[in-house]
């Protein structure tokens, strides 16, 4: 199945901000998308491939919008499927 976006609040049930979104292929969650609140990174964005792992490629990263992080995670997913071996169904 394709990968698709949805607003982590509507995954889990809970309130969570509407700029803090899940990347899921299938029923995996691929990885997550979300406004850092604090620290030195406050107000940018946080990508991060939270589902699969030991890959050599990037896995997180910090940029100023939303669409940039998620282009970040899907393309971070894209390289993983292809050191994987798999693709999309």
């Amino acid at each position: 199945m394709a990968p698709r976006w949805i607003e982590t609040k509507d995954y889990h049930n809970t309130a969570q901000p509407e700029d803090d979104r899940l990347l899921i292929s299938g029923q995996f969650v691929v990885g997550r998308v979300l406004r850092d609140r604090s620290g030195p990174q406050a107000g940018r964005f946080v990508w991060s491939l939270t589902g699969p792992h030991g890959a050599p490629i990037g896995n997180h990263g910090f940029v100023d919008t939303l669409e940039e992080a998620q282009d970040a995670l899907l393309a971070s997913w894209r390289r993983w499927q292809q050191w994987a071996g798999v693709r999309d169904a």
